[in-house]
């Protein structure tokens, strides 16, 4: 093997280290907050001996628990896209296309609800979290904004995507209100009251 291929493999390496004791860490407070943990109560350390690392390797992949709920929330809502893409890449698409992805939405929402809570109480009164979890909403939004004025072309950008913020917000407080206090057998309910609220405001 020569000098230059051995430092790629090297690097590639490298690199698949880091990602691999990033997810670990990522990983490991899902698991943590699964048990129940409040995340405002969970420390490094507790989430470092949980992960089976030390602080300092912590630090070398975040600057802190807000960089880490930070990427929690990214990690979690990155589905949320994806799921619904079928429905919101196209104009055409009908109700029962966006209730199959409302469904989706919700089964997920519940595997990661652990998570979600987590970040979503911690947003209440940490002001670097309640913005970071903002931004990533507001990118929803964004493509759910696009998608309503492609369904509405009359409608402005601006007016879209604030339809898209009003959907995406009220999903969210709706679905961590009920998932919470309803069991999976409400879901169907809940798909059904989410899937009408949505498709009134895009086929207005």
């Amino acid at each position: 093997m020569n000098a230059a291929r051995s430092v790629t493999v090297s690097r590639s390496a490298e690199i698949d280290r880091r990602a691999h004791t990033r997810q670990q860490i990522l990983d490991a407070t899902r698991r943590l907050l699964a048990l129940g943990e409040a995340f405002a109560r969970l420390s490094i350390h507790r989430i470092v001996n949980e992960a089976g690392i030390s602080r300092a390797t912590f630090y070398l992949h975040f600057r802190s628990k807000r960089d880490l709920i930070a990427a929690l929330g990214r990690t979690e809502t990155g589905e949320w896209v994806t799921i619904a893409a079928p429905f919101l890449s196209n104009p055409k698409a009908n109700r029962k296309v966006l209730k199959h992805a409302i469904e989706q939405l919700i089964a997920t929402w519940r595997l990661h609800s652990a998570v979600l809570m987590g970040i979503i109480e911690h947003a209440e009164y940490d002001e670097e979290t309640r913005f970071g979890w903002r931004d990533t909403i507001h990118e929803i939004a964004r493509a759910v904004g696009e998608s309503i004025r492609q369904r509405r072309p009359r409608l402005s950008a601006e007016q879209a995507e604030q339809l898209g913020r009003l959907l995406v917000w009220a999903g969210e407080r709706y679905l961590h209100q009920q998932t919470r206090e309803s069991s999976s057998k409400a879901d169907d309910l809940i798909a059904e009251s989410l899937t009408d609220m949505i498709w009134r405001v895009m086929q207005r």
